[in-house]
């Protein structure tokens, strides 16, 4: 989120940058989408920038951002409101109302230094979205955007569809390339989110080896409270309950028996059954459906999690 005061050492005010880019949009004559629109910024006329539009006064004013950067501050604006999507079937960009006001009255504009970059596993799935679209691209003998267009493929990097279904509600892809390409595209996403499960399971177990972990381990078996570890480590509550689930997500304690101390049985039962048959289960629909604490629910989500699996497959790994 874009906060017009700084709030953390490590976010970035972005003023300037976004009265370049929303003068850009403003400027352009027509709606161009945001892999043209970043060229743009960039001054990068070496990949075909129109006739004329070297003269725009934003243009080249970003040369020096990495263009991942401009691209996530464009991605940023739009999700702010100071950009929207004027043709979704081609990601075309014009300028929100937000935007409007903005460059009427400049103001400070601060976003944390972590939104202005791609994660590694969207930068992945972009990578493998675009082998797919080459792939076919070729076996059709149709141009690359005739069979997902720039701003489908980020779509899809960004929303992350599960099933065909979720796949037909990006823009440009309709039933036909949903059906035709979908096996291939969710296949992907699929195995990038799997990836991203299994490596942050990984290194949850190997932390659960460090010294914090254990300490709060031998607190645990010893029979203390959650507020006693608290209280004799020095942190919040929340902190311990953290150690724990790690630990026990590692294997290397079972936290079953004691969820079912603290949590009271109806309410464990309620949970239960929402996370077993939602297909989606989130905390916050939880917490709207159920009225229970986030602690709670957190509690009663992993209760239900089969993680027997997984601990199996992470001792394996960290073993060898």
């Amino acid at each position: 989120m874009m906060k017009t005061k700084q709030h953390h050492k490590h976010d970035v005010n972005v003023r300037q940058e976004t009265e370049i880019v929303l003068q850009a949009v403003r400027d352009l004559p027509h709606a161009y989408g945001a892999h043209y629109l970043r060229k743009l910024l960039q001054g990068r006329s070496d990949l075909g920038i129109k006739e004329g539009h070297e003269t725009l006064q934003s243009f080249g004013q970003l040369a020096e951002w990495h263009f991942d950067r401009v691209d996530c501050l464009i991605r940023l604006l739009i999700a702010e409101g100071y950009l929207k999507i004027a043709d979704a079937r081609f990601g075309t960009i014009d300028l929100d109302m937000k935007g409007v006001e903005f460059l009427q009255n400049p103001h400070e504009l601060w976003v944390s230094s972590k939104k202005l970059r791609t994660n590694a596993y969207d930068i992945r799935l972009t990578m493998e979205l675009r082998q797919i679209r080459a792939q076919l691209s070729a076996e059709e003998q149709k141009p690359p955007y005739r069979i997902f267009s720039n701003y489908a493929m980020q779509q899809m990097v960004q929303t992350k569809p599960r099933d065909v279904v979720e796949l037909k509600q990006i823009p440009g892809i309709g039933d036909y390339k949903a059906d035709r390409y979908g096996h291939l595209i969710l296949q992907s996403i699929e195995a990038i989110r799997q990836q991203k499960k299994k490596d942050r399971a990984v290194r949850t177990f190997k932390k659960a080896h460090n010294a914090t972990h254990q300490a709060v381990k031998s607190m645990f078996e010893s029979g203390m409270s959650v507020e006693e570890m608290a209280k004799k480590r020095g942190v919040k509550e929340s902190t311990i309950r953290q150690y724990l689930f790690n630990l026990h997500q590692a294997g290397q304690i079972d936290l079953m028996p004691w969820i079912e101390t603290q949590v009271e049985g109806t309410a464990l039962e309620k949970s239960k059954n929402y996370f077993e048959s939602a297909q989606n289960p989130r905390l916050k629909e939880a917490y709207e459906m159920l009225g229970l604490d986030y602690d709670t629910l957190r509690l009663c989500r992993l209760y239900v999690a089969n993680l027997n699996s997984v601990q199996t497959e992470l001792r394996y790994d960290y073993a060898s």
